[in-house]
């Protein structure tokens, strides 16, 4: 199982978000003008021009991080409830 608390320690230890790929250079970076700060590189040499949608989906995932470790938590929490309920003895 995914562990959450420990993808939340390293959100909030990462650089902030948003994250952004540029379609021109292999990296990822976050700020803007003079604040922008370089996050990653990216390998351009793979197959197929992978190396540009890595860049795209690893920023895009850090950008929606917060909210889908939220949504798993409920999920959790959800699915948790539902097992409890479960057993529970008819009346």
């Amino acid at each position: 199982m995914v562990d959450l608390d420990e993808l939340e320690l390293l959100l909030a230890k990462a650089t902030p978000a948003p994250w952004k790929g540029n379609a021109f250079y292999p990296h990822i970076t976050s700020g803007l003008g003079s604040n922008e700060v370089l996050v990653a590189q990216i390998a351009v040499n793979t197959y197929r021009d992978q190396g540009r949608y890595n860049e795209q989906l690893i920023a895009a995932l850090r950008n929606a991080a917060a909210e889908l470790i939220h949504d798993a938590r409920k999920w959790r929490h959800h699915c948790y409830i539902e097992s409890q309920t479960s057993r529970s003895p008819n009346p």
